[in-house]
């Protein structure tokens, strides 16, 4: 038997090691907040400098039909050469800016223009140019000198501690051919069509946007759905996904569109097919579709502007004859706060695709999906969308949100996406099970539902590799209990929560119960290997049977003893007889 005081450091030992294991849980959580909060960096975390030769060059210029028709007219050759020339020397100018750099202007400039970029102030204002729109109206006959008008030069200023500033200017420009070298002789600004301005924290973050009219949308639940492959379509197999989401009671998708994947700022014609041909199935289908931009973008600084707009304009020349209901100009922007682009420089890029789009298509119905609620409730941020997202995190109070982002866009349509909890059993106290993604997802969509809530899209259709195993169906098909709930009518009430048997199911309290056992096993072994020989073989601690010591042994006296007596000699006298 375990002596009484034994058995209660045993005990004692074990709560103890229970609650490092809590702790360790606790650290873990803590480190995940602060993480996710270390997203809202201020401005000045955004760290810029400007390339000499800016990425997707060739997206940057657009030429107008020519003005200029006599004489000679520019070969296409020297028309590239010349486009090129005029990037090459806004990039100088940004460059300068932030390095303190010039030799890229002495390149790129000459004359009296040289000396005025020059001199330009170095105080650490990054300027790109992310779209130019050129119309010819000078070629000389030996072909050294151009003039043209940059009739829209899409300028973006990021200025540490107010923010970015978005510009459309027109400039005057004359180009010389010095040494084989196109260079720019006279760049003066006549005009342009006002400044935006848009702060990385507080409200209102967008000053001098022009404001977008709210759209009509029609209510409806929407699930996310992701082809395997946009570069080769499995058809069929999209059209049976589709036929399983009206099944289900879907009346819409959320198709969210790889950046790299549908080629970046040069999406091949058999990604922009792909593109169609999912919006084809769905309306086949009566579903509505809504395309979800820029998806893995992860930068969005100023510097991949310009290929989001080249593959913007192509998606919407693409689909121009079956346009998707809504346009998701982003998801979940917010989240992706960089090194290169800190939270101005991420709402400037939703400010700025905003516009691309309307110039694009002034029909589109556009939103963003913002990851805080405080983000999305803001006003002038909501005003250059048809409608406004939310995102939903697993956990969250859905109706917490709604009243969030509710008060600050009044009756502006507002749609929520609920991304939902996987079924992956997790590693958390709380896992990750069917049962737990069905009571979850009924919570939330009542509490939608009851905000006024009508547009919602929910987890994805069915799980796979891009989508984990967030989806109402399982990855062989197979429907999870939150399936059921999508259907309109659905009783959402009834959902119970999950029980005892469903918490203690989960990889988090296993691994506890398996600690523990080690823990008691280990605290065991210590405890024999620290007990004292003679005692670890005695019977009552089970060393072994029961029987005479080796120096026990009868009629013997143990050695150095004399019979009868003590060590040392001393004995007691033996009695006498009689007494």
């Amino acid at each position: 038997m375990i002596r009484r005081s034994t058995a209660k450091r045993l005990v004692a030992q074990v709560l103890v090691l229970l609650g490092v294991v809590v702790a360790l849980a606790a650290v873990v959580g803590a480190a995940q907040l602060v993480l996710r909060l270390s997203t809202g960096a201020s401005t000045a975390s955004a760290l810029h400098e400007v390339d000499t030769v800016p990425a997707d060059a060739d997206l940057l210029v657009h030429w107008a039909p020519d003005a200029w028709q006599r004489d000679r007219r520019p070969e296409p050759a020297t028309r590239t050469l010349v486009a090129a020339a005029y990037v090459r020397a806004w990039a100088a100018v940004g460059h300068y800016q932030t390095t303190g750099d010039g030799q890229a202007l002495q390149d790129t400039f000459s004359g009296a223009a040289r000396a005025a970029a020059l001199a330009l102030p170095r105080s650490g204002v990054a300027t790109w140019d992310v779209g130019h729109r050129l119309r010819l109206e000078f070629y000389a006959l030996d072909g050294a000198t151009v003039a043209f008008r940059d009739e829209a030069a899409d300028v973006v200023r990021s200025v540490p501690g107010a923010g970015v500033l978005l510009s459309r200017e027109s400039y005057d420009v004359v180009m010389v051919l010095e040494d084989g070298y196109w260079r720019v002789r006279q760049l003066r600004r006549d005009g342009d069509a006002g400044t935006v301005t848009v702060a990385g924290g507080g409200a209102p973050a967008v000053d001098g946007a022009t404001p977008v009219p709210a759209a009509r949308l029609a209510d409806g639940t929407a699930t996310e759905f992701r082809p395997a492959d946009w570069a080769h379509l499995d058809r069929a197999g999209c059209a049976a996904e589709l036929d399983r989401a009206r099944a289900l009671g879907l009346t819409a998708i959320r198709v969210p569109l790889p950046f790299a994947g549908l080629g970046g700022g040069r999406p091949p014609a058999a990604a922009l097919d792909a593109v169609r041909t999912v919006l084809g199935l769905a309306a086949d289908r009566g579903l509505s579709v809504e395309l979800v931009l820029f998806d893995g973008l992860t930068d969005l600084s100023p510097a991949t502007w310009a290929a989001a707009d080249a593959q913007l304009r192509a998606l919407v020349a693409a689909v121009a004859q079956r346009p998707p209901a809504l346009w998701d100009l982003a998801d979940r922007p917010d989240d992706r706060v960089s090194a290169t682009a800190g939270p101005a420089e991420v709402r400037a890029f939703a400010v700025h695709v905003a516009g691309t789009l309307r110039d694009a298509d002034p029909a589109a119905v556009s939103t963003v999906t913002w990851a805080d609620p405080a983000t999305a409730a803001d006003p002038s941020l909501a005003a250059v969308v048809g409608a406004v997202s939310v995102a939903v995190p697993p956990g969250a109070d859905a109706a917490a949100v709604v009243a969030t982002v509710r008060a600050g866009i009044g009756d502006r349509p507002l749609l929520l996406v609920l991304p939902g909890p996987a079924t992956d059993g997790g590693w958390g106290p709380v896992p990750r099970t069917p049962a737990r993604q069905a009571h979850d997802l009924a919570s939330d969509l009542l509490a939608a539902h009851q905000a006024g809530v009508g547009s919602v899209s929910v987890a994805a259709l069915a799980d796979s590799p891009a989508t984990g195993q967030r989806g109402l169906l399982r990855a062989d098909g197979t429907a999870k209990p939150a399936a059921a709930l999508v259907a309109a009518g659905a009783a959402l009430a009834a959902v119970p929560a999950p029980g005892v048997l469903d918490l203690v199911s989960g990889r988090f309290w296993w691994a506890v119960a398996a600690a523990l056992v080690v823990a008691a096993a280990g605290i065991w072994w210590w405890r024999r290997r620290r007990a004292p020989v003679g005692r670890r073989a005695g019977p009552a601690d089970g060393g072994g049977p029961a029987g005479p010591s080796p120096d026990r042994t009868p009629g013997r006296t143990p050695a150095g003893i004399p019979p009868g007596g003590e060590r040392g000699g001393r004995h007691r006298a033996a009695p006498r007889a009689g007494h």
